[in-house]
């Protein structure tokens, strides 16, 4: 009774429009090819080339509609399909460790206003637009539901990709994603390196192959995979998908978005 008396009371503040935290998360990014970044650890966040944090506040329901944090039922039933086909997937991560949040894009009938920024960095070349386009391809958003319209300029944009000449700790790509506290991603800026940050020297096409597919990846939601042929290995060495990548994927937008944790959380995060 009293746990429903609670879930009633959630609702009530949710729909009123309470506000919702939004957090920027950096992901664990692709190290560069046959080097791993000096002391990483899962988990670590990667800075931006302008090197600074960023935390958002939106309305508690910016995207319309009134969402709901999963129910105990629901995130149980997100956790035994993590736990089941373990060896087609690695989403099992995403409640391995305290933070047991599902985020992805919402699925809706909008699509989702894509740029990718031309230029920048003097080793920037024009065929490094035509990767991003194959790379999104690739991962098919379409067959999970995301639909991503390319514009020419920036305003209103939900997804951008930009060059940098390098970036910091040893990373060759990094993906700033913004979620709000409902798991729901609003915004992701994905950044791609043009050289080598341990050599100096341009990335191959082969090496610039990997790491897209395996940014974008990030900014479609997923997390690191332990197996290395995976495009989502932290060493981004894959050029094409694995079966794995896919289903992990199609899995992905499956789950309810938020936390699935097993513990009652003391305050929304």
């Amino acid at each position: 009774m009293l746990r429903r008396i609670l879930a009633g009371l959630l609702i009530f503040l949710v729909s009123a429009g309470a506000i919702a935290k939004l957090r920027v998360a950096r992901q664990d990014t692709a190290a560069p090819l046959s080097h791993t970044a000096a002391g990483a650890a899962p988990g670590e966040l990667t800075l931006t080339p302008e090197g600074t944090d960023r935390l958002h506040r939106l309305a508690a329901d910016p995207l319309g509609g009134v969402a709901v944090l999963p129910d105990s039922l629901t995130r149980a039933g997100a956790r035994v399909r993590l736990g089941a086909e373990v060896a087609r997937h690695y989403l099992d991560s995403l409640f391995a460790g305290p933070d047991s949040t599902v985020r992805r894009w919402p699925v809706g009938s909008e699509a989702i206003a894509l740029a990718i920024v031309p230029g920048g960095p003097p080793g920037f070349i024009t065929d490094m637009v035509s990767e991003v386009r194959q790379a999104l391809e690739a991962w098919s958003p379409g067959a999970v539901g995301l639909r991503f319209l390319e514009q020419a300029d920036t305003v209103d944009v939900k997804m951008i990709v930009r060059w940098a000449d390098t970036l910091e700790a040893d990373r060759a790509g990094a993906a700033d994603v913004t979620w709000d506290k409902f798991g729901r991603v609003h915004r992701v800026t994905v950044y791609l390196a043009v050289r080598s940050p341990s050599t100096g020297r341009p990335f191959a096409p082969e090496a610039r192959r990997a790491i897209v597919l395996h940014e974008l990846g990030h900014a479609l939601g997923l997390p690191h995979s332990s197996h290395a042929d995976d495009a989502m290995y932290p060493i981004a060495t894959a050029t094409s998908l694995t079966d794995r990548d896919r289903f992990s994927l199609r899995l992905l937008y499956e789950l309810p978005t938020g936390w699935i944790g097993t513990a009652t959380r003391s305050r929304l995060q």
